[in-house]
């Protein structure tokens, strides 16, 4: 039984040298994963783990596509797996139904396989960038002023000073 243990040990290893370093595996959890014929997905997920390759696990949770409750899918799954695996000791991601977190949940899924986030993209300054930006602060800086001789002038007098936006110039209004 030694023997047999160690000669089993050696193929893992020798199988794991094999394998790429960033080597992952997928298991989409719906109500028909472990419901093959003959046992497939439960000996490829075995084999998965015996190898120590790390499995992300996506669990459907839209109807419509064969979601199920985690409770069926737990009982659907080989005892061994759920027991001695310990399958489910690492969490699944849900994979939802509504568009926006369908989104979210494919990302969470690519990032948990190695997908790394593309980098932003710098925006190509603009051709006039300079100009605007010198208006912009010119506006600011004309709006800022306005503002605040509209206080000033609206405390001496005792009148209310309001701003004409469109001008940029205080209007004083009785």
């Amino acid at each position: 039984a030694a023997a047999a243990a160690a000669a089993a040990a050696a193929a893992a290893a020798e199988a794991r040298a094999q394998l790429a370093p960033n080597t992952r595996a997928l298991l989409y959890l719906n109500n028909e994963t472990f419901r093959d014929p003959g046992g497939g997905t439960a000996s490829f997920v075995r084999r998965v783990l015996e190898l120590g390759v790390p499995l992300v696990m996506v669990h459907e949770k839209d109807p419509d596509a064969g979601g199920a409750p985690f409770h069926t899918l737990f009982q659907q799954t080989p005892e061994d797996l759920v027991r001695q695996k310990r399958l489910f000791d690492d969490l699944a991601i849900d994979l939802h139904a509504a568009p926006a977190h369908r989104t979210v949940s494919l990302r969470l899924a690519m990032r948990a396989l190695g997908a790394k986030p593309a980098r932003r993209r710098r925006l190509a300054p603009l051709r006039w960038g300079w100009l605007a930006a010198r208006w912009w602060l010119g506006w600011r800086g004309a709006q800022e002023a306005s503002l605040s001789e509209a206080s000033t002038s609206g405390s001496r007098s005792g009148k209310k000073a309001k701003l004409d936006c469109g001008r940029n110039t205080p209007a004083e209004r009785v």
